[in-house]
This record gives C-alpha cells, sequence and structure tokens, in this order.
C-alpha cells in the first residue's frame, strides 16, 4: 500500500509540470553558433560568441537585481544552490521575453529590446530584475522543509511545488510588483497596464479574484498578470505588509510544507478577512483611487462613436488615415487579428488577416503604399528571426520590402519615397535607418548612443526625431546628434507624428493616455484631449476638422471622433508626473531600488569573470531530475485516465536536458516479476536532438521480455521464446519548417522513421530475418490563429501522406500508402466551428499479413474492430466533428478546487468505408459509422493544476453493414459506447 501511494505520488509530482511530451524548452539556436561563458558570484552565463559586451551588461544587472529582489520575497536568488545558476542569452530571436525554469534549472533571456512602446525602463534592467524575482521566488522548493525531496527526485519536484502553492498568477503578479516597486518605470506605473480594470470598475463590471484570474469564454479577460499584480499590490499596500511574498512562504514551511490554499489562508491571515472580502477591499480601494482622479482630471471633452463594438468583445487598433481611406486592425476574443477598412458610417471591409507581431501600418503618400512590420521567425530554428518591412498597394496585394532585418515602426517621408525604420543588430543597440521605400536599400544609419534605445522615427519636413528610452524613461531626440528635445522622463511617449510643423504624441503624462502637441522650436507642450479613461491611435481627418482615436470600454475598443475646435488645448508640465495605485506604498516597502545601486560607487562587475569557450558537447548530459522508480514519461505527461494507473512501477528513472535546451532525454531501469518469467531487469533510454538542421529523436528498449521468433503457418503467425534479450530501437528524423506569414500559421514536415529490433521471422529453412519497420511521411498545414473563445481556428487546411512497411519482409507484411486531410470552416455562430476529415489507407501490395497504421475504423469501435479492418486492401474513414462552447457560467462555487467556465458540446461522425478492389471504388465490402456527442466541462483549474481543464463523457451510436459481422464475431458488445474524456491543455 505505502508503495502505490509513494508511485501516485511520483505519478502526480511529474503529472503537473506545464510540458506535454517532454521537459520544457523554448527552442533550438541555428547550428552555426558557437557559445562563450562568463561568471557571477549568482549566475553562469552562457552566449554565442562575439557578444561579450552585451554579456557582461546582463551580467551587471543580474547582480544587480539580486541585491535587490530577494528583500522582500524571503530568498535571494540561488540562495538554495551551491552551483551557479544557468542563464541562457539567445541574441538572434526578433522576440523580447524572459524565462525561468525548473528541470531543468535555468534563466533565458531573449536580449533585443522590446520595440512595442515598453515599460519606461531600459530593458535590460526591466528584464533581469522580473526574471530575478522570479529565481527568488522558487528558492523555497530546495529549502525547509522541501529539501530532502531534492535528494530523492533532483528538481522534478520543483515544478509540482510551483503549481501546488502558488501558480502563474501569484507568480507573475509578484513578479511586476518588484518591478514597479524597484523602478520608477515598471508596468505597474504605465496607464495600459490596468487600463481594462479601469473601465471594467467605472461600469459596475465587477467579477470576483476567480472570474477575473480563470477568465471568461463570454467576456474578455485581461492575463493573469494584472489580476495577480492587483492582489499582491494590494496586499502589500492597503495591510502594510511589504513583505507579503516571504510570509507567504514561511507559511508553507511552518506548516510542514502541508498546506492547503495557502495564497487565500496567507491573506486571511495578514487582513482578517476571506480571500474574497479581501479582494473586495483591493477592487473598491482602486475604484475609489480612480474616481478621485477622475475628478481632478474633469471636464472630459465631448466623445462620439463611430464604430460599434461586435456581439463579442473586438478591438480596433493602429488607425492610419490613407489617401482618404481609413484602415485599422481588428482583433477579439471570436476573431484573429485582420487589417480591415473603416468607411465613414462606421461599417468595416475585412481586407484579410494580419500579423499579431507587428509594428506600423503607415502610409507614404509619395508611394501610396501602406507600410507595417512583421515578426517572422526562421523556418527551421525557433530562436532566430527577423521583423520585415512590408506593405499593400493600391491593389490590395502584400509584398515584402525588406528580408531578414530587425526593422520596426517604418515612418514615411511627407513628400519623397522614403522610409525611416528603427534597427535593433543582434550585438544590441539601436539605430535609425533611412530605406528607399521602393526597394528597401539603406540610404542612411544613425547609430544611437550607449544607453538609448531608439523606438519610433517620425520626420518634421525634412528633418529627423525619434522617441527613445534612457535610463531617465522616455525621451524625443533630434536625429542625428540624439539631443533631446523633450525629456527623459518615466513616461510613455508613443505613436508619433508630425502636424503643422509640430510633433503630436500619445503619453500617459496625465495618469491615462491622452494627445499631446510638441514644438521643437520653443519647447512647448500642449495637452490636446481630455478623456476619462484615456484613448489612442489619434489622427485627424485631412481637413484637419475632425480627431479620430479609438476609445475602450468594457465591450471592446472602437473609432471614436470629436470636434477640432472641442479640444482643450491646454499647457502640460512634463516634469511632473502622474500618480498611480499602491505605487508610493510599494516603493516604500522596499529598502532599496535600483536607482541607489546605480549611484552607489561598488560595481558587481569586479565579480564577473573573463569569457571562457562554452563546449556543447561537454556540457550535453546535464542530469537534473530523478526519481527512485521506473516511469513512464511519456504515459504520464499525456494525463490520460488510462495510463495514469501504470506510469510507473519498481526501478529509477533520471532526466537530463542541456542549458540550451537542444538535447534532451532520460534513461531509466525497470524491475519486473512475471509469474513465468520471475524478474526481469531492463533499461530503456530515449533521447531527442534538435541541435542539427533535422531533428532526431530515438528510444532505446532492452530486456523488456525475451526475443522472440515467429513462424509462419496455416492457421497464422505463431511465436515461440529464443531465450535472448529483447532489444528495441527506434529513430524519427524529421525536419519541422515554419511559414508563418500575414495572420496565417503554415508548416512543412517531412519525416522518416526506422524501428529496429531482434525478435524475428524464422523461415523454412532457418533463417531468420528481422521484424523492423520503416516508414516515410510528409505534414503540411496552413492554418489561422485561434481566437480564445473559440474551441477551432475559423479556417485551416492540414495533410499528411506517406508509406510504411517492413524491409526484408514485404512479400509476407503488406506495406501500404496512407493519406489525411482535415479542414475547419466557420460554424453558425461566431463561436462555432466545423472540423471535416478523410483517412484514406491502401496496400501497395497483398501479402499474408496486414498492420494498418492509422486508426479507420469510426470512432466508438473497439480495437479489436479496427484490427480486424487492417485485412482489406483499401480503407476509408470521412468525418465531421461540428464544436460550439454552451453555457458560459464562469462559476466560482468551487474555487479554489475548480472554476467551471463554461461547457463544451462536440456533436460528431464517422464514415468507415473499406474495398476489396484496386481502388475504393471498386468491389466495396462495405462500411461502419459512429454518430454521437461529446459533452464536457471546461474548467480554469482543477486541484493544483492551473491549467485549463476538460472533463467529460463521450457518447457514440454505432452501425454499418459490417457491424452484424463484427458483432458475431465477438469484437462489438453494443452499438452504444461510452466513455470519459479527461485533458489537461499545459
Amino acid at each position: 500500500m505505502k508503495y502505490r501511494l509513494l508511485t501516485a505520488a511520483l505519478a502526480s509530482i511529474l503529472a503537473a509540470f506545464p510540458t506535454a511530451a517532454q521537459f520544457y524548452t523554448l527552442g533550438s539556436e541555428p547550428a552555426s553558433v558557437r557559445w562563450s561563458s562568463i561568471e557571477t558570484p549568482t549566475y553562469r552565463l552562457i552566449y554565442p560568441n562575439g557578444l561579450d559586451s552585451l554579456a557582461r551588461v546582463y551580467a551587471l544587472h543580474l547582480e544587480q537585481a539580486a541585491a535587490l529582489v530577494g528583500n522582500t520575497a524571503g530568498f535571494r536568488p540561488n540562495q538554495s544552490f551551491s552551483k551557479r545558476m544557468p542563464v541562457v542569452l539567445h541574441a538572434h530571436t526578433a522576440y523580447s521575453n524572459g524565462l525561468v525554469s525548473w528541470t531543468p534549472r535555468r534563466v533565458e533571456l531573449m536580449t533585443m529590446p522590446d520595440p512595442d512602446w515598453p515599460e519606461p525602463t531600459p530593458w535590460e534592467t526591466q528584464l533581469t530584475l522580473h526574471e530575478s524575482r522570479h529565481v527568488a521566488q522558487m528558492q523555497y522548493t530546495a529549502a525547509r522543509p522541501f529539501r530532502g525531496w531534492t535528494y530523492l527526485t533532483g528538481q522534478l519536484v520543483s515544478g509540482a511545488l510551483a503549481a501546488l502553492y502558488c501558480g502563474p498568477a501569484f507568480f507573475e503578479g509578484d513578479a511586476v510588483v518588484a518591478e514597479t516597486a524597484l523602478t520608477r518605470g515598471g508596468r505597474g506605473r504605465t496607464a495600459d497596464f490596468l487600463e481594462y480594470f479601469r473601465v471594467s470598475f467605472a461600469e459596475d463590471g465587477f467579477r470576483n479574484y476567480w472570474r477575473w484570474r480563470y477568465g471568461s469564454q463570454r467576456l474578455y479577460t485581461p492575463d493573469y498578470y494584472r489580476i495577480g499584480y492587483i492582489t499582491a499590490a494590494g496586499v502589500r499596500s492597503i495591510y502594510d505588509t511589504p513583505d507579503f511574498t516571504a510570509r507567504y512562504y514561511q507559511r508553507i514551511a511552518d506548516h510542514g510544507g502541508v498546506t492547503f490554499n495557502n495564497f487565500s489562508k496567507t491573506i486571511e491571515d495578514i487582513s482578517g478577512k476571506k480571500l474574497d472580502a479581501a479582494f473586495t477591499e483591493i477592487r473598491d480601494s482602486l475604484r475609489s483611487f480612480w474616481n478621485e482622479d477622475d475628478a481632478r482630471r474633469a471636464p472630459f471633452m465631448a466623445s462620439r462613436p463611430l464604430s460599434s463594438p461586435g456581439k463579442r468583445y473586438t478591438e480596433l487598433n493602429g488607425l492610419t488615415p490613407a489617401g482618404g481611406r481609413m484602415f485599422a486592425v481588428r482583433s477579439g476574443i471570436t476573431v484573429p487579428h485582420q487589417l480591415v477598412e473603416i468607411f465613414p458610417d462606421g461599417s468595416l471591409e475585412v481586407l484579410g488577416n494580419f500579423s499579431s507581431s507587428s509594428t506600423g501600418p503607415e502610409y507614404s503618400a509619395a508611394t501610396g503604399r501602406l507600410f507595417w512590420s512583421e515578426y517572422r521567425r526562421d523556418p527551421r530554428w525557433e530562436m532566430k528571426s527577423s521583423s520585415d518591412i512590408r506593405y499593400m498597394g493600391a491593389d490590395g496585394r502584400r509584398h515584402t520590402l525588406t528580408r531578414g532585418k530587425r526593422y520596426f515602426h517604418p515612418a514615411a517621408h511627407p513628400s519623397e519615397a522614403l522610409l525611416a525604420v528603427c534597427e535593433y543588430p543582434v550585438g544590441g543597440g539601436s539605430s535609425i535607418v533611412v530605406l528607399d521605400a521602393q526597394d528597401g536599400s539603406r540610404l542612411q544609419v544613425f547609430k544611437a548612443p550607449d544607453g538609448m534605445q531608439l523606438l519610433e522615427p517620425v520626420w518634421l519636413g525634412g528633418e529627423l526625431y525619434s522617441t527613445a528610452l534612457t535610463d531617465g524613461g522616455y525621451c524625443i531626440c533630434r536625429i542625428p546628434d540624439f539631443s533631446c528635445v523633450l525629456g527623459p522622463q518615466p513616461v510613455k511617449i508613443r505613436q508619433i507624428q508630425a502636424r503643422g510643423g509640430r510633433l503630436l504624441f500619445t503619453s500617459d503624462l496625465s495618469g491615462v493616455n491622452e494627445l499631446y502637441e510638441f514644438n521643437p522650436a520653443d519647447g512647448s507642450l500642449i495637452q490636446l484631449t481630455s478623456t476619462r479613461f484615456g484613448a489612442a491611435d489619434f489622427r485627424f481627418s485631412p481637413d484637419g476638422s475632425t480627431l479620430y482615436y479609438t476609445s475602450l470600454s468594457s465591450d471592446g475598443r472602437t473609432v471614436c471622433s470629436t470636434p477640432a475646435d472641442s479640444l482643450v488645448r491646454r499647457r502640460a508640465d512634463f516634469s511632473r508626473l502622474p500618480e498611480y495605485p499602491f505605487t508610493k506604498e510599494l516603493a516604500a516597502g522596499e529598502p532599496q531600488k535600483t536607482f541607489d545601486l546605480e549611484a552607489a560607487a561598488d560595481s558587481p562587475l569586479q565579480g564577473i569573470s573573463a569569457p571562457r569557450r562554452y563546449s556543447k558537447l561537454g556540457n550535453l548530459f546535464r542530469f537534473h531530475s530523478w526519481m527512485p522508480l521506473y516511469v513512464d514519461y511519456d504515459a504520464v505527461s499525456s494525463l490520460s485516465l488510462s495510463s495514469l494507473s501504470s506510469a510507473a512501477s519498481l526501478g529509477a528513472t533520471a532526466f537530463f536536458q542541456n542549458d540550451l535546451g537542444d538535447f534532451w532525454g532520460s534513461a531509466a531501469y525497470k524491475a519486473g516479476y512475471g509469474s513465468l518469467s520471475g524478474w526481469r531487469h531492463s533499461g530503456h533510454l530515449n533521447f531527442s536532438w534538435s541541435g542539427w538542421y533535422p531533428v532526431v529523436e530515438a528510444k532505446l528498449h532492452f530486456n523488456e521480455r525475451e526475443t522472440f521468433n515467429y513462424f509462419e503457418q496455416e492457421n497464422g503467425l505463431k511465436y515461440a521464446g529464443a531465450g535472448a534479450p529483447l532489444f528495441n530501437a527506434s529513430i524519427d528524423i524529421y525536419v519541422p519548417l515554419a511559414f508563418s506569414r500575414g495572420g496565417w500559421n503554415g508548416g512543412l514536415i517531412p519525416e522518416v522513421s526506422i524501428a529496429a529490433t531482434n525478435d524475428g521471422l524464422v523461415g523454412e529453412d532457418g533463417s531468420r530475418r528481422y521484424m523492423s519497420r520503416m516508414s516515410a511521411g510528409l505534414r503540411g498545414y496552413l492554418m489561422e490563429a485561434t481566437p480564445s473563445s473559440r474551441i477551432y481556428p475559423r479556417w485551416g487546411v492540414g495533410a499528411e501522406l506517406g508509406v510504411n512497411g517492413r524491409p526484408g519482409l514485404l512479400s509476407l507484411f503488406c506495406p501500404n500508402f496512407y493519406s489525411y486531410l482535415y479542414g475547419y470552416v466557420p460554424g453558425v455562430w461566431q463561436t462555432h466551428g466545423l472540423r471535416l476529415s478523410a483517412i484514406y489507407e491502401r496496400l501497395i501490395s497483398t501479402g499474408s499479413y496486414c498492420e494498418a497504421l492509422m486508426v479507420t475504423a469510426p470512432r466508438g469501435f473497439e480495437t479489436a474492430s479496427s484490427s480486424a479492418l487492417s485485412v482489406f486492401p483499401g480503407r476509408m474513414k470521412l468525418s465531421a466533428d461540428y464544436a460550439m462552447p454552451l453555457l458560459p457560467l464562469d462559476w466560482s462555487g468551487l474555487c479554489p478546487l475548480a472554476y467551471v467556465r463554461n461547457f463544451e458540446l462536440t456533436l460528431h461522425g464517422d464514415l468507415s468505408l473499406v474495398s476489396t478492389g484496386a481502388s475504393p471504388q471498386e468491389a466495396a465490402a462495405g462500411s461502419l459509422f459512429s454518430a454521437g456527442a461529446d459533452f464536457s466541462v471546461r474548467l480554469g483549474n482543477l486541484l493544483w493544476l492551473p491549467y485549463d481543464t476538460r472533463i467529460g463523457v463521450s457518447w457514440n451510436y454505432k452501425g454499418g453493414s459490417l457491424f452484424s459481422a463484427l458483432q458475431a464475431a465477438g469484437y462489438e458488445k453494443s452499438r452504444h459506447s461510452i466513455s470519459l474524456i479527461f485533458s489537461v491543455d499545459l
């Protein structure tokens, strides 16, 4: 009984990991990249060769952050470990983000600065503070009382503890609190971050904590960073508890590591109130703060809506006037990003899908083109990408102007065919590049000084200006001398444009986003708009009589207008900073800030080592986790009901993954006892290597049983034990190519698989041939992104075809050809979708034995029925699935155990056809069908798993011309089948 409990407990630890079929990895760097490393007192930085200066910048900021983030977290980064924590710098990607992972323990930082209106803190400061706080948060998993588990499981227990006690909202909210408290410009000090909550609270759109945390199928819900921040910042501020995070972890330790609902209990200990009551007080405090701020800024200008919100939450962003037309980018919870034209009556015309990772659009009158930048990943390497300049001509067709560069925010010259773009080189820094708008050639380059990140260029007559980010915050600088004509200050300046010899821009200088006018000639700054919740995308009509902009409500972001003569036009003071809720208390609770360290004389650079060569081969095997059991990790990670019970057995398992995340796997020993064979000891090794252009996955299994000899007899194949240990080996080689562009996700994956074994077929002459198998296939797909309120994408198509057989045994075992085609189309309602698919499998030649590679029996049929169909030379299955979300309850009555978001119903039907002739149309042998439905509840969480979970039931009614024969043979017992549904979206 104790062994069963230990097995279940350790299997649950694996099941808690946020990974599907492997330990998490961001992706692979190009194989040509060579690596170096440097060490600090806390970290070991691994980075591409030639980027020593960039690595030292991050080393400095990481050590500065390590000295700060632990003051209120209860732990200093890496405090619970003796070895330095690896930090991998990814400099070749055009995506800006970071990751802290614990299997294995590492930090991954994407070093390109955020180009899309980042917080008013330099990227390296913002990124290292946030991720360092995550490192500090995870130290409790190797401290008292869990240290013993680290000896038993390595880092494996950390993932389970992170899910059980913390979860993403706590981690991310607390990290945003840290960056806000420790700098002058974290996310909590910007208008954008809590903008939707400000609007929702004012419109009495109250939801309890759980509804904000786990979201809704019907209502838009901001990401969990925001609700996590509101809760953590509110507890620290309202209840005067700057060490809330430290108390949180201390409570776990005080209860011996066993405490349920620790988040709510810690808040109750601090506030004396249940979570719902405490969150209500935090919410009311925010609403009161914002109401008082509204009263100070009132009165507000009149506004007339031009467009109306959709039936479900929809946003219009990026308003762009273009030669008498108006364009925007639409997105929402039921539609992907789309380029649309807005007509004077507010109606829209969809011009096609649009990338969700883009800057712009911007219209060039000299060329008649609409330009924007668009993120593009390398076809093979996930960690190599670019930002290309694309455009749409007058004919509506889209073209690419530049490829392979990292260009952002194209700005069109007012009268010439020129574009100014911002460029971020791999080695760091930034530049303004002037391009020929006709062919994309580089004409001029203006490199910014160190410590300045250029953002949005703009032409004012023949002069170039640009917004920029420095240690002091945002500023506007003149090109080419980079002198600041406005700022810097820790407020945002974005969407800069030129009009009438002046610069117009959007800024949260007043605490919400408003439009400002700046005159570089005399330095005057005028606030032009006054709105209650802020606005964006300000654009004047061609005649200057009307100002258009986008305004947020709880139903979406719509286009509004105000007559130009109704604008407020009042002087603004750029040195007067806005106040944001909780920020004063958060800052007061931190004994030391980043700017305190910057002013200090001591430099952490003294503890940074000289660069060394980093060997990928020498660091290939990094064992990070282990278990005193044999674990079928594929079974556990699939989280299927049928496999969890057999996921672990007597033995041992060790998991490895290198620092770069392109080599991972496991090695295991298994001991099992059979009534006939006695004790059997087996070895298992599997690994994946993505460091080459083809990905290689291999599995080796030794002595799972004894080797079999197969003999062909009149009544079929018979086998007998051969006495030798069984050896199975498989290798899968494929090239995952991605070709996403313009809001469409596409891919092409050629694949070859070989499975070898020492099982053999013994011929009449005593010769022995191995029962190995080989297959080759090609997959391709093209899909829209799936909005959050839909189950399927609106449009998409995919296909796969291949061949499969046993080399050397083709005369006995039939090789086969298979193909698979599927597609998605919209349903009758905007959240519904229809999936259509067809599978066809054909024997290439006629042998004595047939093996089906794909399941061609309808859903609900037994496995034996699928095997019975394999004797037919031709097999086809046609399927249709109509999926619809139902009953968006958003019910938190079971929280924190489970949050019921909504229900889902999928009506489905399958038709299988089999034939005996040369083609499926000839000599049809019969058919089978099933029709039924899947009905499931979609949960925002289940117990300690903070991930979307589906639990339900699947029913099928079965029939067809072959059903009676299958029933008579004992393969089918009933025309009805019922099975359970359980899945976790990891």
